[in-house]
């Protein structure tokens, strides 16, 4: 990318993409000249800013946080037909809102939060616009099946909280609250957030390590253009953006076949 400072095309080091507040994606970098920051505005195609790791990632992911959608004697059935194999529903946390699944060959665990999905649920997404989501009934609720799950199979066998949409913050929310890794798709979010992410970020700076599991451990995937999770976006998560596979942004199929 071309560098202000060399005034001329250098090359990259490190970089990421991000989506600005007008959702318009944004690729950043370190001048590996001079050490400056540089910036350009891109026009990605889908899944063309994810590296083929991360897009292997969030198919697997996003997997089982679509399949907290399905009813519960279906989730299992669901898994299978996108291609995961290996796992199974463990019915003791089963709930409408909640999927929980164990791997009996690694005795891993994988918790899945269900986004908005009835009227109910606006109480909860309110709850996110006001700031105020750990006061929530659903946060509680999802507070007390993590806690279970940890008690039952071991803090370090839950290998993953994962949701789209208001599942999406709780899974943020509740990973960090526990210490266990996050990956969120289109989370719900507040516009009070951008604030917000200004402060943690600047914390970022003066104590790092305060930050590091944000940074290094709970992935926030933001398709450009969506409105609902747009708040988290100048969040110290590890942010990751594509566009968007059709006219709906915000749905979890966005990521399933990067």
């Amino acid at each position: 990318m071309y560098c202000t400072r060399c005034r001329q095309k250098t090359e990259d080091k490190g970089g990421d993409f991000v989506a600005t507040r007008n959702n318009k994606l944004r690729k950043t970098a370190e001048c590996a000249g001079c050490g400056g920051r540089k910036s350009q505005f891109v026009a990605e195609y889908h899944g063309g800013a994810l590296s083929a790791e991360e897009k292997s990632e969030a198919g697997h992911w996003s997997r089982f946080a679509g399949s907290a959608y399905e009813p519960v004697e279906q989730r299992d059935q669901f898994l299978q037909d996108k291609g995961i194999k290996g796992w199974e529903q463990d019915r003791d946390f089963a709930d409408p809102h909640t999927a929980v699944y164990r791997n009996p060959e690694t005795g891993k665990a994988v918790v899945a939060f269900r986004g908005t999905h009835e009227a109910k649920d606006l109480v909860a997404d309110a709850h996110i616009l006001a700031g105020t989501f750990n006061k929530s009934g659903q946060y509680k609720a999802w507070d007390k099946t993590v806690k279970g799950v940890v008690g039952k199979y071991g803090h370090e066998n839950v290998e993953r909280l994962t949701g789209h949409s208001l599942g999406g913050k709780g899974a943020l929310a509740l990973g960090s609250e526990h210490q266990i890794p996050s990956e969120s798709f289109n989370p719900g979010s507040s516009p009070l957030e951008l604030q917000k992410g200004i402060v943690q970020n600047l914390r970022c700076k003066i104590y790092p390590e305060s930050c590091r599991f944000w940074k290094t451990k709970q992935r926030n995937w933001h398709v450009a253009g969506d409105p609902i999770s747009l708040g988290l976006q100048g969040s110290p998560y590890k942010n990751k953006v594509i566009m968007p596979s059709g006219a709906n942004v915000h749905t979890i199929a966005n990521w399933y076949d990067l």
